[in-house]
């Protein structure tokens, strides 16, 4: 049961899309026998030094810390346009933002509290999105968060405790990486 409403989910915001809905409820899409309602907004960001979003409609799991997400492009006409759809087995997935002018487009997945960075090339990435593949990851088990990313490639992160500090005494500091460099 859990997975026929994961997938008429999915149906229903590709339908979405389809029609240039913001909110969808899937009695729309089903017999009138089935009863249930869900509200899916769109949630967007805006790629900088553009007009253009990316936007995210997501479904939450009743007992698991996980997630199906669906993926549109929003151009500067306001059109939507399906990008791609994950579904989130074991990770929840997010669109975590942009690279300071654009260039990238960063993607977060945790497992059990410990996020990875996915990072594409956001022209890539909006000319097709469901097989493009990462230009870099981050992922590292004392990574905290990404606080910031360039389009030179340098991100901002914060440590979860010492590991990686200039100072060993300093909690949740933050450095800078390379992301094409990392060990």
């Amino acid at each position: 049961m859990i997975k026929s409403l994961i997938c008429i989910s999915l149906v229903v915001m590709t339908a979405c899309a389809v029609q240039k809905r913001e909110k969808a409820d899937i009695a729309d899409f089903l017999p009138a026998t089935v009863s249930a309602t869900v509200n899916l907004p769109l949630e967007c960001k805006t790629i900088p030094t553009r007009h253009e979003q990316i936007c995210v409609a997501t479904t939450q799991a009743k007992f698991n810390p996980v997630n199906d997400v669906v993926f549109y492009h929003r151009d500067k006409q306001q059109q939507l346009t399906l990008l791609h759809a994950k579904h989130g087995d074991i990770a929840l997935m997010w669109l975590h933002g942009f690279s300071t002018g654009g260039k990238y487009t960063i993607m977060g997945e945790a497992e059990e509290g410990h996020p990875s960075f996915i990072i594409y090339l956001t022209d890539a990435y909006l000319s097709n999105a469901s097989t493009v593949k990462p230009v870099a990851v981050i992922s590292d088990y004392f990574i905290a968060s990404l606080e910031s990313l360039d389009d030179n490639g340098m991100a901002e992160i914060r440590f979860l405790d010492s590991n990686g500090c200039d100072k060993p005494e300093a909690l949740g500091c933050s450095g800078i990486i390379d992301i094409f460099k990392q060990d």
